[in-house]
Formats: structure tokens, sequence, C-alpha cells
């Protein structure tokens, strides 16, 4: 599980790897995630990852996250192949220092 706080920027990379285990060559490769709801099929967000080496890396910024409400989201990364990686986001409530 991946947790976080509302507003906070990371990065997600999925290495991929053959079936032999040997890193899989992703050149030419495109994928989409989708961040969505638990158990809803309405994506909250969509971002296109970038290729690096054998991994896909997406990455979030504060603007992705702030207005995403507190609670479980499931992120789906898809490549032309199908589902490579389905995990739970948890997104924290942003605590406001009091000035």
């Amino acid at each position: 599980m991946i947790e976080v706080f509302q507003g906070d920027s990371f990065s997600v990379s999925t290495p991929v790897y053959n079936s032999d285990g040997s890193p899989k060559d992703l050149s030419g490769a495109s994928a989409t995630v989708r961040v969505a709801t638990s158990g809803s099929l309405k994506a909250m967000l969509a971002k296109t990852p970038t290729v690096v080496d054998n991994e896909f890396v997406v990455s979030f910024v504060e603007a992705d996250t702030i207005n995403l409400a507190p609670g479980r989201y499931d992120y789906q990364l898809r490549t032309e192949q199908g589902v490579v990686l389905v995990e739970t986001i948890n997104i924290k409530p942003l605590i406001k220092e009091s000035s």
C-alpha cells in the first residue's frame, strides 16, 4: 500500500520482467495509469507514465492529490498487454498547522 497525504508529490516505479526473470525491454511501450476510488470504475486521475529502462514511472504532483478526499484508491497500470499492477493508495487528510 502506498500512503501519502493530500497535496503530496510522489512517484511510483513499476519494474517489468520477462517470464525468465530478465528485465523486459520496454522500448516503444506505452501505458496508462488510472486512480479510482476503491471499487469504482470511474477514474479520479489518469496519467501517462514514462519508461526508464525496464520500469514504468509515474509522477504525481501536489495538484493531482490536493483535492482527493481522504480514503483508499485503486491504482492500476495498464499496458497494451493488459493490467500489470493493481495497488492501493491511501490518501490521508492534509494536516494544516495552526498559526
